[in-house]
């Protein structure tokens, strides 16, 4: 019995200082990325052979998106890439000036996500304080369930927040959040 007791004093405080539940389950539904085949864009002319690499990628990704949509547009995700760089002599002042090629296979960005959704709940005497403690509950509770890679709320979907006044804590704001953990 003082287990018990112990037990539902551990759980009611958690429900008054702020919480957190996962809703559903938590197995992670995984998607193959999507790639598409071999891209290749010169960049604009430059005395260094870093800026011209840089002007390649912008060109590379602009281009990216043109041709399969925003979610191919990131250079850091593509598949295979390298540069191609050629170098010649400027005829005016003997520098010398760098053009490059960015070459990649664009690949959608796919978002990883658990199935399920989290909830956290968090009770504060401001609106702010309840807002910023219930994202950080949520943040832990993401964390703790599913690893550090899934604890970004930004990074979640089908996010649902409410806040208001709740009788249960008279002089409190409860803010609530949902969504569904994803990396």
């Amino acid at each position: 019995m003082k287990m018990l007791t112990s037990t539902l004093a551990t759980l009611t405080l958690a429900t008054v200082i702020g919480g957190f539940s996962a809703i559903g389950g938590s197995t992670e539904a995984a998607a193959a990325n999507d790639v598409k085949p071999m891209l290749s864009v010169s960049g604009m002319t430059y005395y260094k052979k870093e800026k011209a690499k840089s002007s390649a990628v912008g060109r590379w990704e602009k281009k990216a998106v043109i041709k399969h949509g925003m979610k191919y547009g990131k250079w850091e995700k593509a598949k295979k890439t390298s540069f191609d760089c050629d170098s010649k002599f400027h005829q005016g002042n003997g520098k010398k000036l760098w053009t490059c090629k960015a070459n990649g296979k664009p690949v959608a960005k796919i978002q990883m996500c658990v199935s399920g959704k989290l909830k956290a709940k968090w009770y504060h005497s401001t609106e702010a304080g309840a807002k910023a403690g219930v994202r950080d509950a949520w943040e832990k509770g993401a964390a703790e369930r599913h690893g550090i890679k899934y604890s970004f709320y930004k990074n979640a979907k089908d996010k649902h927040s409410t806040c208001g006044s709740d009788s249960q804590f008279p002089g409190k704001i409860t803010c609530t959040l949902t969504g569904t953990p994803c990396k």
